[in-house]
């Protein structure tokens, strides 16, 4: 392809508006941030319904707690003799541990089942251990939870540091587990997958769309002067330097848009000479005393057009002098330039 010079160019030279991507980005924030829901909901929710439609995956809790009373000297911190919260999970998954409370259920769980059934071993204050069982059977889980406080009392015994304990909660019946931290998992992973599917397809559109959105990007892609229409004192004195004032032939890069004739008649408000619609296909060539200028609507999606129609009018000897670039986003602009004054308003 050459430009209206007969000087070869390349349209894939074009080069990406890092501030116009970043721009249009943020005008379409929205889709990420909704995608990003979306997919929080699609995992998450989707996965809370099928715990909650399959039997075998329900899951029931018995939460337990045991006070703890420890011996310490005088001068003995309460942290230098407790058990850590890690040494309790150690503890219960211990041989001897998980032992006595297969033999206070004679046999009914085994060892494996016991030790998947600990969803959580917490310590608030050092003295007050809580367990919490689950697995896909309420009895289970509660029968568990009654066998671990006989097991951590007979612990206790064998323990120098503890003096005694005593259950703070019994668990009468288990209750079903809502929402687990494999929920959570899905939901975290459903919001990620959701922002980078939707982020990284829009980008990809945004970086390949060959619109024309400012008149500096047209300029750099097709090496041709723009008169932009939301300037109108910038386009009345760029038609005198670019055309010495001569009546304008537009040929429109989609014939079928709506408003050409406004736009028709806008131009020729501004610049006071006659003006009419071209088509590329027409046998009449320009007058002498026209300017060919290309018309080109902001936002469409028509760079191969654009570029066909200035290697034609070139290899017609009607190079074009300009592009009237119209049907602007005035918010973009505004964005873009960063003040009003510079925003389109054609």
């Amino acid at each position: 392809m050459e430009n209206r010079n007969g000087v070869l160019f390349e349209y894939a030279r074009d080069i990406v508006d890092g501030r116009l991507l970043c721009v249009r980005l943020l005008q379409r924030l929205w889709i990420v941030i909704l995608s990003t829901v979306a997919g929080a909901v699609l995992f998450g929710g989707g996965y809370f319904a099928a715990m909650r439609l399959v039997p075998e995956e329900k899951e029931y809790e018995a939460k337990l707690a045991v006070y703890l009373e420890y011996y310490r000297g005088e001068e003995e911190p309460l942290g230098w003799v407790c058990f850590t919260q890690d040494a309790w999970k150690e503890f219960v998954v211990s041989d001897d541990f998980v032992e006595d409370v297969v033999n206070r259920l004679d046999g009914r769980v085994s060892a494996e089942t016991y030790k998947d059934s600990i969803s959580s071993v917490l310590l608030p204050d050092g003295r007050v251990l809580t367990i919490v069982i689950s697995t896909n059977d309420p009895d289970k889980s509660v029968q568990i939870a009654e066998a671990l406080i006989g097991a951590v009392d007979d612990f206790a015994a064998t323990q120098e540091r503890i003096l005694w304990t005593k259950p703070l909660t019994v668990p009468k019946e288990a209750t079903l587990k809502l929402v687990d931290d494999r929920t959570m998992n899905m939901t975290i992973l459903g919001a990620v997958i959701g922002f980078l599917v939707s982020f990284l397809v829009l980008l990809y559109i945004l970086i390949s769309d060959d619109s024309t959105y400012v008149p500096e990007l047209f300029e750099c892609r097709y090496e041709l002067p723009v008169l932009d229409m939301g300037q109108p004192e910038e386009f009345k004195a760029y038609y005198r330097f670019l055309t010495g004032e001569k009546d304008l032939a537009l040929y429109p890069a989609e014939k079928e848009s709506p408003g050409l004739n406004e736009v028709k008649k806008q131009i020729a408000e501004y610049t006071g000479h006659q003006v009419r619609i071209a088509d590329i296909t027409d046998p009449d060539m320009p007058k002498e005393k026209e300017a060919v200028l290309l018309l080109v609507k902001a936002g469409i999606r028509n760079g191969k057009q654009i570029e066909k129609m200035v290697h034609l009018l070139i290899k017609k000897g009607t190079p074009p002098e300009a592009a009237v670039l119209y049907g602007t986003d005035e918010k973009l602009l505004k964005l873009y330039y960063g003040h009003k004054d510079r925003a389109g308003k054609g």
